[in-house]
């Protein structure tokens, strides 16, 4: 008797701490599957495909500290300039090198990631850095801040 006492006693306690970890492991599954959802519509998609993956308004942060903030056709518009300057410097496709997730509550997650671009012989010739945090919005996964930096920044997703 004293044993089913304790083990309840104990049981329920665990049970409460092992939730929170097993929901950031689910969140951390949707983000990751968000998170390659945008890179593949990044790489194939048109700009308003793109632009459904972002929060308005989106802010990015440049390497040096410069912040702007983009929405509606502005961002329509700056996407479309990424995509151009990519396609000229003869970006055929990305793959992430590193994608660091770490779910920070139910709605709200951090990514951090390494992405390479390559060119249509296979080449990479681009890798960079880039931090995002995410929230969710109505169901559905928003990044709302693009941070660049270099790739040996990354944050460890533990």
């Amino acid at each position: 008797m004293a044993s089913r006492f304790l083990a309840c006693v104990v049981g329920v306690p665990l049970t409460a701490m092992l939730l929170p970890i097993s929901a950031q492991a689910d969140t951390a599954e949707d983000v990751t599957a968000f998170m390659n959802d945008y890179l593949h519509t990044f790489d194939t998609g048109h700009a308003n495909e793109i632009k459904a993956f972002y929060d308005a308004p989106l802010f990015m942060m440049a390497p040096n500290g410069d912040l702007r903030a983009y929405e509606g056709d502005k961002m329509r518009r700056t996407v479309k300039r990424w995509r151009f300057y990519l396609k000229h410097y003869g970006f055929e496709r990305s793959e992430w090198h590193v994608l660091n997730v770490k779910a920070l509550a139910e709605g709200s997650a951090v990514v951090s990631t390494v992405l390479d671009r390559f060119n249509p012989e296979g080449e990479r010739f681009h890798r960079s850095g880039a931090t995002y945090t995410l929230r969710k919005l109505d169901g559905t996964w928003k990044i709302f801040l693009i941070q660049i930096h270099e790739p040996d920044m990354v944050i460890a997703a533990n």
